[in-house]
């Protein structure tokens, strides 16, 4: 553990801390590291506590640990665990979910089942305290105050993180709950070909009607359906419910696809099981993947596009021009469309280099046979611009917002999108 600290790594306790940590010099640290402090009580339940109890208590901890996580008992059923390699919040919260987890089942203990319960109390170093005693104190003020709930629980020591943390773990639960009650929604945003005025398709937006908070939108929980692994029966239910919805319609339909998603083995099998029993043709389906994806492992991401494309999948890159931009990659994928960012888009009657920045992206592209799609269109100057650079497609607020199916059906057939030729915006 000693080296742990030394090498700067991201530790986290769980408390109260292990004998060790007594002689380990939080000071020499190189980076920021926090102790995630944690207990397990033995609990209630018509059997044996302590010493037979206890011994269940070890294996089941044993059991959520990863390989460079250590453990050991400091007295009766108070246990302590050292988890290394912990970058994010994010991670502390699955930490304390999987610790309250494996105890949600009786431990077996000869011919009695006990019922245990889990009590975390966390510190985070250096914010709690930069002294392995005041890191103890203080994890161990976080228990008692888990210890004062019932059942199974966990408190951090700083009381914006504890709810930060535990807002987290309700969302989770809270997303669980949401796809099997059929909570989410789709927008559809249309999206107009600048030269004729007819709407050419639209992209699928998921929404989130949670119970108490109203609509929420993706940047509120995308991130933990990914994290979860719910995304995967999130993006099945997004594909199965969009092409339903569009299916009759004259429009192709854009989909995202999250990283996750992207890594499934058999994706692209995945994508046509799901085309085949909606009766959607495949090529109407308009995947948009970041190229964040494809930085994070090129030639696997390549080889996963070609094989899609050749399905009839077409393939969107979505932002680009933010971070990871790279004309190389341009001529190496199989795109049929490259969509502008917005933070371009919104700011080409302000900024010559954006507006040089676009024009020069549309006639590469064109160049390449790639389709340009432009987001953040706001109003007819920077419609009219686009028209004038030669971008084939425009989409944003000034067009029209994201529409459930039965307002965006209304939409469409209103005289609004027979003048979106002469420029004029939708709304």
């Amino acid at each position: 553990m000693r080296d742990e600290v030394a090498k700067g790594r991201q530790v986290y306790w769980v408390v109260p801390l292990i004998e060790e940590s007594e002689a380990l010099d939080l000071q020499n640290a190189t980076e920021t590291h926090a102790r995630l402090a944690a207990a397990l009580d033995g609990g209630a339940g018509g059997g044996p506590r302590g010493g037979q109890g206890g011994r269940g208590g070890p294996r089941r901890l044993e059991s959520v640990m990863r390989e460079p996580d250590s453990l050991c008992r400091l007295e009766g059923d108070t246990f302590a665990m050292l988890l290394t390699d912990i970058e994010a919040e994010a991670q502390i919260a699955g930490a304390t979910r999987r610790l309250v987890e494996a105890f949600a089942v009786p431990l077996q203990v000869d011919d009695w089942e006990l019922l245990a319960s889990v009590h975390v109390g966390v510190a985070i170093w250096p914010g709690d305290g930069q002294e392995v005693d005041t890191l103890l104190q203080h994890s161990g003020a976080a228990r008692s105050r888990a210890r004062e709930a019932i059942g199974s629980s966990c408190h951090f020591y700083t009381a914006d993180m504890h709810n930060r943390v535990i807002d987290r773990l309700n969302t989770e639960v809270a997303l669980y709950r949401g796809l099997e009650r059929g909570e989410f929604e789709l927008h559809y945003q249309p999206k107009v070909d600048l030269a004729s005025g007819r709407v050419s398709g639209v992209e699928a937006l998921l929404r989130w009607n949670r119970p108490g908070c109203g609509l929420q939108m993706p940047d509120r929980f995308i991130d933990i359906l990914e994290q979860t692994g719910l995304i995967m029966d999130a993006g099945d239910w997004v594909l199965r419910e969009a092409c339903a919805a569009v299916r009759h319609l004259p429009l192709s339909l854009a989909v995202n696809v999250s990283p996750r998603q992207f890594q499934h083995p058999r994706l692209g099998e995945r994508l046509m099981r799901i085309l085949d029993e909606i009766g959607f043709p495949a090529d109407r389906l308009e995947l948009e993947v970041t190229e964040q994806i494809v930085v994070e492992d090129e030639e696997g991401a390549i080889a996963t596009l070609n094989d899609l494309a050749s399905r009839g999948i077409r393939i969107a890159l979505d932002d680009y021009g933010t971070g990871f931009s790279s004309l190389q990659r341009l001529k190496r994928l199989p795109l049929h469309t490259l969509k502008i960012d917005k933070d371009f888009v919104i700011s080409l009657e302000t900024s010559r280099a954006d507006a040089a920045i676009v024009r020069s992206t549309i006639e590469l592209c064109h160049q390449l046979d790639i389709h340009v799609v432009a987001e953040g269109v706001e109003n007819d100057r920077a419609m009219a611009m686009l028209r004038g650079f030669g971008c084939d497609i425009g989409q944003g607020y000034g067009i029209c917002r994201p529409l459930p199916l039965a307002r965006l059906t209304d939409w469409l057939g209103s005289a609004t999108v027979s003048a979106l030729a002469g420029g004029r915006p939708g709304g």
